[in-house]
């Protein structure tokens, strides 16, 4: 979390689509997602890690976690991703 945004690691158990990406060692699947300004960006990290049970708040954007998935949303605008499983939805 930042002040003018949110990055979302998308699980590794995630079986939904999500766009491929350059990731440091060539094209793959994107293991994250970062929303600023309602825009998805999808990116490629080392690490993807989830904070399950957790909800962490900065500035406007607050972030939570439970099994079903995360769920991160800029408070000012409504936007919002929620990543699990099986899909990742922005609103």
């Amino acid at each position: 979390m930042r002040p003018d945004g949110v990055t979302c690691a998308i699980p590794m158990e995630f079986t939904g689509t999500v766009p491929e990406v350059d990731c440091v060692d060539g094209p793959g699947p994107a293991t994250e997602v970062d929303l600023a300004d309602g825009v998805p960006v999808y990116s490629c990290a080392s690490d993807p890690a989830a904070f399950p049970g957790n909800a962490l708040r900065l500035g406007d954007f607050m972030c939570s976690s439970a099994e079903s998935g995360v769920t991160c949303t800029n408070t000012a605008t409504g936007h919002a991703v929620k990543l699990n499983r099986q899909e990742i939805v922005l609103r």
